[in-house]
């Protein structure tokens, strides 16, 4: 069996029984021998950690701006975790390229849904605020590390986040960092597949252990059930919690729609102020019961 990075040669080699609880970090491959009879497979050596695949900043945004790595936002003892996609921009503004004037990212996220950005202000409206939360409860989180230009075209011009990227590359013939949003199962692809990402997610959940975690959107939701966007059905989202193993680590689970999708459509945006009114709170407010005080304080 070929194993690609650390979470798998440590899960493989405890028999699935490995937890975050057990991983000291320090531990790699050269001094964790692998037994003759594990059927394990080095491809290469393991990383000494993540983020020396996943940096701090991944390269240049444009006008001068850097594209930084997006970490979690909120105290790790926080009983509710929230498992967002991909960050946001901070600092979206329009500025001449050649003869056009474009919106452009020049700031991302520094955590996740950071306070007082638009995606920040959005999910304490419409999430916490709704469900009885505040901050000091919310760990959060995104499947991806780097914010991704999108490539729905909109406007008056008709045009792209991407398209806008690229538009800036031509112009001033400069090599940008963001890449372009992929397709839902092609973002599911990368985010297990990316080095050391899985990783990355195995040491934010396991630092935190919420008692409940809430997806945001129905990649969120694929990705925590191990499968893929086709069989993510509605009946998944909004339903009661329900216990699952994301990378060998228990979770009771909700998977609601993506902020993005409560902005775009009515029938979404009422069915979720419904659920965080009734079902939802109540859900949430067990959570917490559960958790007790010492959990968040």
């Amino acid at each position: 069996m070929r194993v690609e990075n650390d979470y798998q040669f440590y899960y493989l080699l405890t028999g699935g029984r490995f937890e975050m609880t057990d991983w000291d970090r320090s531990l790699r491959s050269d001094c964790y021998p692998i037994p003759a009879d594990s059927g394990i497979l080095l491809t290469e050596p393991m990383a000494s950690h993540w983020t020396t695949q996943i940096t701090d900043c991944l390269g240049a945004l444009p006008f001068g701006g850097d594209l930084v790595r997006t970490d979690p936002g909120g105290p790790p003892q926080a009983p509710v975790a929230f498992l967002g996609v991909y960050p946001a921009a901070t600092r979206v503004v329009k500025r001449r390229v050649g003869v056009e004037y474009m919106n452009l990212p020049l700031e991302v996220e520094r955590t996740s849904f950071e306070p007082g950005s638009e995606s920040g202000k959005y999910l304490d409206e419409r999430y916490l605020e709704p469900l009885g939360l505040d901050r000091r409860q919310a760990f959060m989180f995104d499947m991806m590390p780097y914010f991704l230009a999108n490539t729905a075209r909109s406007g008056k011009d008709g045009r792209s986040m991407w398209d806008n990227i690229c538009a800036y590359q031509k112009a001033t013939d400069e090599q940008l960092a963001v890449k372009p949003r992929p397709t839902p199962e092609k973002l599911l692809e990368e985010c297990r597949s990316m080095p050391g990402n899985l990783e990355r997610l195995v040491e934010y959940l396991g630092s935190c252990r919420p008692e409940l975690l809430l997806t945001l959107g129905t990649e969120a939701a694929a990705f925590s059930r191990g499968c893929g966007i086709a069989k993510v059905v509605k009946e998944l989202l909004y339903a009661v919690p329900v216990e699952i193993s994301l990378l060998g680590i228990k979770v009771r689970v909700v998977h609601l729609t993506h902020p993005g999708n409560l902005m775009r459509n009515p029938a979404w945006r009422e069915r979720h102020e419904v659920w965080c009114r009734g079902a939802g709170r109540e859900i949430v407010q067990e959570f917490l019961r559960r958790a007790g005080p010492d959990r968040f304080l």
